[in-house]
């Protein structure tokens, strides 16, 4: 025989432990603008004011970032000018070679 999950019997139980579970917190009426506050200035730093406080690590981190850039940019730099060099010497020396000339 199968049972019916929707019986007004069962729905009485699960009723009664729903309303053990059920929470009534107490109200606060200056909850909102509490969050409004706290969300409008966290620790009440503007960025400038961050950056005041964080001035030394913020400026190693960007000369971090100047000088890796600048190195990698050099080395990237020398790699294609010497695979263009090697292009080009490759490319003269056939244009040399007697026998990939084309006769008058």
């Amino acid at each position: 025989m199968k049972t019916n999950m929707n019986a007004p019997e069962s729905d009485g139980a699960v009723s009664q432990a729903l309303a053990d579970w059920r929470l009534a917190p107490r109200r606060d009426p200056g909850f909102r603008s509490a969050v409004r506050a706290r969300l409008a200035a966290p620790g009440g730093l503007t960025w400038l004011g961050y950056l005041r406080l964080h001035a030394v690590p913020v400026a190693a981190a960007c000369g971090l970032a100047l000088i890796a850039g600048s190195w990698l940019g050099q080395k990237q730099a020398s790699e294609r000018a010497a695979a263009d060099r090697a292009q080009l010497a490759e490319s003269y020396v056939r244009a040399l070679d007697a026998r990939t000339m084309a006769l008058p």
